[in-house]
């Protein structure tokens, strides 16, 4: 097969697939949220991603003999959106596995946070007090540091929350079209139109396929922002309660002032570095 000219096809198709099926529902399922969908991240049971990325393999598998360079030539429209509607299947299944592999990861960061934030309310900190200034400086650029992650993952919560109401009236959409064409298919009595039909009604599965798969990456996002919110709440929790212990008995010493002057003149000397960069760069441009 020619490769650009099978880029180009699949780029197209891709396109037509994500604007067709982006954050579409599961193939059999009401046009309102079910309870399942409107439950909570770990209520909702997971699909069996490893077993559907099988069944797509074993069908992309068995399509690919037709795309040889002797063949390509003879391959319909059809079989080729099955084909890259497939691959895409693939990729996002792939990107689904990582999304719900990244959220265990993360909970198990909530569980450390709350580990630590029990330990440091029955013992304290480890330091011995008096403490340095030093830390409950960098006590508290941590926490705009946290602040700031948080507030930026609850506004992508909301951006979540409003693609999935999207995904609700998109799904009908959907599900309309597959019920249409499976019942056009199977009332047909005609045998010059039952081929079509057939047609039509498996490039609606297939769509459906797809819609589903993109629904659950859309799912996998908003559960890993919930855990990932949950965990910056929590880390946040942890490095007020220290920034509260820290704060009662601080000191700042020489050490404190000495560390500062140190920081200082790195800082200004990076400044002065990105000065002498500039002025460069500017002398160049203006010989040109």
């Amino acid at each position: 097969m020619n490769p650009l000219r099978n880029f180009n096809r699949r780029i197209t198709w891709a396109c037509c697939a994500l604007l067709a099926v982006a954050v579409l529902p599961p193939l059999n399922g009401p046009a309102t949220v079910t309870a399942e969908e409107g439950a909570p991240a770990e209520a909702r049971p997971r699909i069996d991603v490893a077993s559907l990325q099988a069944d797509v393999k074993r069908r992309l598998e068995r399509l690919e003999p037709q795309f040889s360079a002797e063949n390509e030539s003879e391959v319909s429209l059809a079989v080729s959106r099955e084909y890259d509607v497939l691959s895409w299947l693939d990729l996002t299944y792939v990107q689904i596995t990582e999304l719900q592999a990244k959220q265990q990861e993360v909970t198990h960061q909530i569980e450390a946070f709350k580990n630590e934030l029990d330990t440091t309310r029955k013992f304290g900190l480890p330091d011995v007090p008096p403490y340095s200034y030093l830390i409950l400086d960098d006590l508290r650029n941590e926490i705009l540091t946290v602040e700031e992650r948080l507030q930026s993952l609850t506004h992508r919560g909301k951006g979540l929350t409003s693609a999935f109401e999207s995904a609700q009236f998109r799904k009908g959409e959907a599900e309309t079209k597959r019920r249409l064409a499976e019942e056009a298919y199977s009332s047909s009595l005609h045998t010059e139109t039952k081929e079509t039909l057939r047609e039509e009604y498996e490039d609606a599965l297939l769509s459906s396929q797809a819609a589903k798969a993109a629904l659950e990456q859309l799912r996998a996002e908003a559960d890993l922002n919930e855990a990932e919110q949950q965990a910056a709440t929590v880390e946040l929790e942890v490095l007020r309660h220290k920034e509260q212990i820290v704060a009662a008995d601080v000191q700042f010493t020489r050490e404190d002032l000495a560390s500062r002057l140190v920081m200082l003149d790195k800082t200004e000397a990076q400044l002065r570095d990105n000065l002498a960069t500039r002025f460069s760069e500017l002398s160049k441009y203006q010989k040109q």
